[in-house]
C-alpha cells in the first residue's frame, strides 16, 4: 500500500503543472521513495542535533 501511494505521489510531483503550483506557494517538490525520504530525515536529524549541541539550545 505504501509503495503504491509513494509511486502515485511521485508521479504527481513530476508533473510540470503541479510543480509550478507548489513552487508558487514556496514549496520545493522532491519526489522520491520512502527510503530516500527516511534517509533525508535521518541526515537532517544529524545536522540539527549538531547545531543544537554546538549552540547549547535547550527546550523551555
Amino acid at each position: 500500500m505504501l509503495a503504491r501511494i509513494a509511486s502515485d505521489a511521485g508521479a504527481a510531483l513530476r508533473k510540470p503543472a503541479l510543480d509550478a503550483q507548489l513552487r508558487k506557494l514556496g514549496l520545493l517538490p522532491a519526489p522520491g521513495t520512502p527510503a530516500e525520504y527516511a534517509a533525508f530525515l535521518d541526515s537532517e536529524r544529524v545536522k540539527l542535533h549538531s547545531v543544537i549541541s554546538r549552540n547549547g539550545i535547550t527546550m523551555e
